[in-house]
């Protein structure tokens, strides 16, 4: 079965997570944690405007999109390509591209489409459109239904669970059949976070009876959190107690960028580079939360963003910081143009990755590192790091050669300046 990608070899971290995987996607040879360009809010100009600095530090663009069920039902019915393609947000030119799609229905047990076998035609435009990987939709357990309002005429939701796991792994696996008719592409299975502990271990043991070792998490506008961090670690130690860790490769992707955000905070703790201390090989966009009848202030011209969301990631603390701290005119300027903020702290994050490789390389372990990080320390007084790591060491793979360093990168001179 056409699903796993070819590991040759595999670094584990004593103590966490964190690890490095060497493997090829899509004829790109990856040999350390990546951060993902999400291009949904980017075009081409700014793209092409960039491309020496985005061939350096990342190699990948992403778009995601969550998908309603009458949205589906209309792409099924469309006959013209244009609409077809804006329908799933596809663009052409950004490649390699990785396509990440989240069912919000439960398509074992649909509303408007007639069965799941209809959703065959949508698995079919998704392998169309796709160049380097597929990766199963994710579907959503649990939906907000509005309740009614406040005492303020504040609307109020409840959650409602809409599949359970025997929905979640039959889906699955139809998904798998379906896409993997001859297929050529390595095939990443999703997992949901919504779920308990319990059924992420029989998720565990199922996948690994079907030997499915690509894994792509959907944190659905999620942080990782320290109970995300326990469901990671034990969705993990299930392949990990079966001697089959070092076969999995993790996508991890639409994390909210920030584990809280105010315009009151001059610094807010980011989420990026923490999912690489879970395990994540490859980390994709960002996504908020998307309040429902969210009247919070709008930014005046398009594409342009509130001043306390410009943020900058701060490489030795991991937080992002507000404009107004930055007493550069031009790059506070750049930052409130989204492309460029979306972009630069892209490269921000990569650069760091690099540092995270080449620390881990050198010393064979990654927590001294992680806990030079401000943030880490600081936030919820150190409960990130109590999650993160584990008291108990594992034993230690042999390394490989480090990667070679990266060269200057110019977008625009923004990035952090080092001694070679």
């Amino acid at each position: 079965m056409t699903t796993a990608l070819n590991i040759k070899e595999a670094i584990l971290d004593k103590n966490s997570e964190f690890n490095i995987k060497r493997f090829k996607l899509g004829g790109v040879s990856i040999d350390r944690p990546i951060k993902v360009l999400n291009v949904n809010s980017i075009t081409q100009k700014t793209v092409e405007e960039q491309r020496r600095a985005l061939e350096e530090y990342t190699l990948f663009y992403e778009i995601s999109s969550t998908l309603q069920e009458s949205t589906v039902n209309a792409l099924l019915d469309e006959d013209e390509n244009g609409k077809i393609t804006r329908i799933l947000k596809y663009k052409r030119w950004a490649s390699p591209l990785i396509l990440t799609y989240t069912l919000s229905f439960n398509p074992i047990r649909p509303q408007i489409l007639k069965d799941l076998e209809e959703l065959s035609g949508f698995l079919s435009y998704y392998y169309a459109y796709s160049s380097i990987a597929l990766l199963v939709p994710n579907m959503k357990v649990k939906k907000s239904i509005r309740v009614g309002e406040d005492e303020t005429g504040k609307p109020k939701y409840k959650s409602m669970r809409i599949a359970n796991l025997e929905d979640y792994i039959k889906y699955v696996d139809w998904s798998v059949e379906k896409l993997n008719s001859r297929n050529n592409k390595p095939i990443f299975v999703p997992i949901s976070l919504k779920f308990g502990m319990r059924d992420l271990v029989k998720l565990a043991e199922h996948y690994i009876k079907k030997e499915y070792f690509n894994i792509w998490i959907d944190f659905e506008s999620g942080i990782p959190s320290p109970q995300n961090i326990g469901k990671i670690r034990q969705f993990l130690e299930v392949f990990r107690e079966k001697e089959r860790l070092e076969d999995i490769v993790i996508y991890a992707t639409n994390l909210n960028r920030e584990f809280q955000s105010s315009p009151q905070l001059p610094l807010t703790p980011g989420t990026d580079p923490v999912t690489t201390l879970t395990g994540a090989n490859l980390v994709g966009g960002n996504k908020g939360k998307g309040v429902p009848d969210d009247k919070s202030p709008k930014p005046t011209k398009p594409g342009e963003l509130l001043e306390y969301k410009a943020r900058l990631f701060d490489l030795d603390t991991y937080y992002y910081i507000h404009p107004k701290l930055i007493k550069d005119p031009k790059l506070r300027e750049i930052l409130l143009i989204k492309e460029y903020n979306i972009m630069l702290n892209t490269l921000r994050i990569n650069a760091e990755l690099i540092n995270q490789t080449e620390y881990f390389l050198e010393n064979q372990e990654i927590q001294p590192y992680a806990e030079q990080k401000r943030m880490l320390k600081e936030y919820r007084e150190g409960d990130l790091l109590k999650a993160l790591f584990s008291p108990t060491k594992r034993r230690v793979r042999p390394k490989f050669a480090k990667p070679p360093e990266p060269p200057k990168v110019n977008l625009l001179s923004f990035l952090p300046k080092k001694e070679r």
